[in-house]
């Protein structure tokens, strides 16, 4: 119910300036077989489409529930045989093509642009922490840290979100934007009124992940620790990612600064795609063909043991010849592609004893974790942050290591996981126009 509230929302307001796509052609080769041609900024590309594949695509409301945004034809009445009979009916926004069966096939353009360009992706933005305004030893391009004010977040109703949170639709681009593209985002002069400011905040990003730790975690420095995990101490703590021991790491970690009374203990962020871009390809292959054991392991209250073997790079499963990535032998040929990389996953202080690699493999680990820290702490790579009360981090748990140097004195933060599909799902409908959101949802 919320969602659809929010796809309502994003429609009355999408102000978005598209690139320009052009249909510069559309034929039946023969009756199985329809050839389209797009040109999309002068990037010409073409493709040929089955007529069954066609037909099973139709968009009309005999085949398709636009409330929905459902299919309500049923694919095995489509005979293997369909032929397509007439030349198609091209406007604006749509084709219309007669198939024999009788049916009169409608398709909108978007259909055709989303598998004629479906290796675009969003810009993903790469950087060392020394590329951000404010950092010592800065250095070119000098990014802006992505953040917004809790204020300015919820300063109008532009966006519907739950039956009671609204949202200005600029402010909240930006956060999911900055989140999107640089892997991190913050909301400054946030108010805490026990959890329900911090919750406000976070649920506009994603769905909370109720994990072992909770939904919401509390954790500061402390003689008896009620976690076996050292955030719950003043040390220094390394970069890393979280829930490495987990099938399924949550997608994004939040920090809510609600008491800072201390000296040091400033957030520290390292982009893991960057990382990957700097690594040699022995190092590369290593990580992506080989699962590595993490484990978490609790014996006070609610006792925990969880191991997982997981490999440090993995890709989407949609990516052609993904397969190969994981041959060991790969990246010695080609360069990596950072598009296809779906999440970066290491956790040192979290990684178990390497019982299920063999002897050479251990050594070709130790070579390759050589190469891996010596990226992570070169003197540029970090970004330094100084959370102070009010401020919430969200932070890209797929992409991004985080850590923390030692402090002195009282440092108290909420912390939560979110999941990853209502990330994704919000992020894509502020990006796309309406007329491709039905095709695409």
């Amino acid at each position: 119910k919320n969602m659809i509230q929010f796809r309502k929302s994003i429609k009355l307001t999408q102000a978005i300036v598209r690139k320009k796509t052009q249909l510069t052609k559309m034929a039946i080769k023969d009756p199985y077989t329809l050839n389209v041609e797009m040109n999309k900024n002068k990037k010409l590309s073409t493709q040929n489409f089955t007529a069954r594949y066609i037909r099973d695509s139709c968009l009309c409301e005999e085949c398709y529930n636009p409330d929905t945004f459902q299919r309500r034809i049923d694919t095995k009445t489509i005979p293997k045989t369909i032929e397509l009979q007439e030349k198609p009916k091209v406007d604006q926004k749509q084709t219309k093509i007669k198939s024999n069966d009788g049916h009169i096939i409608t398709i909108p353009h978007s259909f055709f642009e989303r598998h004629l360009y479906s290796e675009e992706k969003r810009n993903k933005i790469t950087w060392a922490g020394n590329e951000f305004k404010g950092q010592k030893d800065s250095k070119p391009p000098q990014h802006e840290l992505p953040s917004v004010s809790y204020n300015d977040l919820f300063s109008s109703n532009d966006i519907q979100l739950t039956n009671d949170v609204f949202v200005n639709r600029e402010t909240y681009k930006k956060l999911l934007d900055g989140i999107d593209q640089y892997g991190f985002a913050m909301v400054h002069d946030t108010p805490y009124e026990k959890d329900e400011t911090t919750k406000k905040v976070v649920e506009t990003v994603s769905s909370i992940r109720n994990s072992l730790f909770g939904d919401f975690w509390e954790f500061e420095a402390k003689v008896q620790l009620d976690k076996m995990d050292t955030a719950y101490t003043s040390e220094a703590i390394e970069s890393h990612t979280d829930n490495t021991y987990f099938q399924e790491p949550s997608r994004m970690l939040v920090l809510h600064c609600v008491k800072y009374e201390a000296t040091g203990g400033r957030t520290t962020l390292v982009d893991g795609f960057d990382v990957l871009s700097k690594l040699s390809s022995k190092t590369l292959d290593f990580f992506a063909s080989t699962p590595l054991p993490f484990h978490y392991t609790q014996s006070n209250i609610n006792p925990h043991n969880i191991c997982h073997h997981q490999r440090v790079i993995q890709f989407h499963d949609h990516v052609e010849g993904v397969h190969e990535y994981t041959s060991g032998s790969y990246f010695a040929s080609n360069p990596i592609n950072l598009a296809h990389v779906r999440q970066f996953a290491f956790n040192n202080l979290d990684r178990d004893a390497l019982y299920n690699l063999s002897p050479s493999q251990r050594d070709a680990f130790y070579e390759a974790y050589d190469e891996l820290s010596s990226c992570i702490h070169q003197s540029t790579q970090p970004l330094y942050l100084e959370l102070r009360e009010g401020t919430v981090l969200f932070c890209d748990n797929w992409r991004l290591m985080h850590g923390r140097t030692s402090f002195v004195g009282k440092r108290r933060m909420i912390g939560a996981y979110l999941h990853s599909d209502d990330f994704e799902s919000r992020v894509q409908l502020l990006n796309k126009p309406s007329s491709e959101i039905e095709v695409c949802l």
